[in-house]
């Protein structure tokens, strides 16, 4: 598998109140469909034209949402095979669905925590922080 094209269709941030100091923060992502487009440029290959939904949750105060689109190679006849047969009941073997997923909250999570800052939001992922490794 081989990523030859990722976009956002949408990004809807909303901040609806603010936010109370322990407030929860959820996070949902899934893959809505699957398409397998014929490409000029891959007309030996298997395309897959993934379409996603990534989606944090502040409880009832804010959200975020991205849609978009993964393209995806797929060089494997026998896994292109399988994930269309597979998709007929809306699942995908895990030796495609978590790198794909990976993918998305990977591109999905920077997007987000520029967004968050931009709106005064917590950061839904937890910051890296260096400590001392001395005691007082």
């Amino acid at each position: 598998m081989r990523v030859i094209g990722f976009s956002f269709n949408q990004i809807s941030i909303e901040k609806k109140k603010e936010l109370d100091r322990n407030i929860k923060i959820n996070t949902n992502i899934d893959i809505k469909d699957i398409s397998f487009p014929k490409l000029d440029l891959f007309q030996t290959k298997e395309v897959a034209n993934f379409e996603y939904n990534f989606k944090i949750f502040y409880e009832d105060c804010a959200e975020l949402i991205f849609k978009g689109t993964i393209l995806v190679l797929i060089e494997d006849k026998k896994q292109f095979e399988e994930l269309k047969k597979s998709w007929k009941t809306k699942k995908i073997d895990d030796k495609l669905r978590i790198p794909l997923m990976n993918i998305i909250l990977s591109k999905c999570n920077l997007k987000a925590l520029q967004l968050e800052e931009d709106l005064g939001l917590p950061a839904h992922l937890p910051a890296p922080r260096i400590t001392s490794s001395e005691k007082n």
